[in-house]
């Protein structure tokens, strides 16, 4: 509830661009999620996440996207209940993910 309550004071006020501090010790354990990215980096965090993302479709152009666009996807819906875009393994995953995807379509 109180992730709620924050993300609501958030949006309705000028903090929606930025965010603003989240203290955990208030709210119930395991809160993450979308909610929670917006309320710590607001909506110039989140597009930078989206814009970091979608990026890497353009490092390679190759005929065959759909693979790295499935990969992207999945990690967009990952994305929906962690609060954690910027973890080593989620960027790992991204990078690892769309090599393989480049190697692959190099040696077809």
């Amino acid at each position: 509830d109180y992730l709620d309550i924050q993300y609501e004071q958030v949006v309705n006020s000028s903090d929606i661009w930025m965010g603003r501090p989240f203290n955990v010790e208030l709210s119930e354990k395991g809160v993450s999620g979308y909610k929670l990215f917006i309320v710590e980096n607001g909506v110039i965090g989140v597009l930078c996440v989206i814009v970091a993302y979608v990026s890497t479709l353009y490092i390679h152009k190759t005929k065959e996207n759909r693979k790295k666009l499935l990969l992207l996807l999945l990690l967009f819906l990952l994305l929906l209940q962690n609060a954690y875009p910027l973890w080593w393994c989620m960027i790992t995953s991204l990078i690892c993910g769309m090599s393989f995807f480049i190697r692959e379509s190099k040696n077809s």
